[in-house]
């Protein structure tokens, strides 16, 4: 009884009050909100990464996995993820009518994987100066492993969902209800693009873990009073997922 009280509270109070309000002060207010700092390294870094995979953008020729859906006609939509799990793919070529656009899908695609990586800098205490964010950023766009999910064209899309995960995990940093839910959706969503996703989520919670234990000397207790509405977010996506495939 406690638990359903509380969430109609939540329901009656915070769903409702957010929904109702206008969103353009709040956008407004977001936007300000963003360090100088966050606005000036993401410049940088999306600048430099669409420089170095400018190769790509420019030829931006079709993957095998690309060439073999549309050699079989298999629409470069949602619908063709959902028989493995992947519902969250193909959200862009949807809105596109199934089509892969050169230079606007690699560019557009480029944004989301920049935000990720500047939100993680947040989320980990980089040094919050342009220098650190940029060089942190472009340490881990440009290793190795990121190359080959720059070359499936359809899967790029598959960086926004990194920085959905970050986003939920910032706001599960001193989260309210709406935080709460909101963020197990967008865990939801990540997870239905591609379940690999979670390994990443359990990276960026543990290296943060691990930041505080080391810089400011968090006890296993303290920790676990922090993160634990994450870890019951994280679990949630994953149970209602698993639940999806059946």
């Amino acid at each position: 009884m406690k638990f359903i009280s509380s969430f109609m509270r939540f329901f009656n109070q915070d769903f409702l009050r957010f929904f109702s309000q206008d969103f353009e002060p709040r956008i407004s207010s977001f936007w300000n909100n963003i360090s100088p700092v966050s606005k000036k390294a993401f410049l940088w870094v999306f600048l430099i990464v669409n420089f170095v995979f400018a190769w790509h953008t420019s030829l931006f020729f079709p993957e095998d996995h690309s060439l073999m859906q549309i050699k079989e006609g298999i629409p470069l939509t949602f619908q063709s993820g959902l028989g493995f799990g992947r519902f969250g793919g193909g959200l862009l070529q949807q809105v596109t009518g199934g089509h892969l656009l050169p230079i606007f899908n690699n560019v557009f695609c480029y944004v989301g994987l920049v935000l990720a990586v500047i939100y993680l800098a947040n989320y980990w205490y980089v040094p919050k100066t342009t220098a650190c964010y940029v060089l942190f950023s472009l340490f881990t766009i440009l290793i190795p492993y990121v190359l080959p999910w720059v070359c499936y064209i359809r899967h790029q899309t598959y960086f926004w969902d990194l920085f959905l995960m970050i986003f939920a995990l910032t706001l599960l940093i001193k989260p309210k209800w709406f935080h709460l839910i909101f963020a197990t959706i967008l865990f939801y969503i990540c997870l239905g693009t591609y379940l690999s996703m979670v390994q990443f989520i359990l990276v960026a919670v543990m290296g943060r873990c691990l930041m505080d234990i080391f810089y400011h000397q968090d006890t296993f207790k303290s920790l676990w009073k922090k993160y634990y509405k994450t870890g019951i977010s994280i679990l949630v996506a994953s149970v209602v997922f698993a639940i999806t495939l059946l």
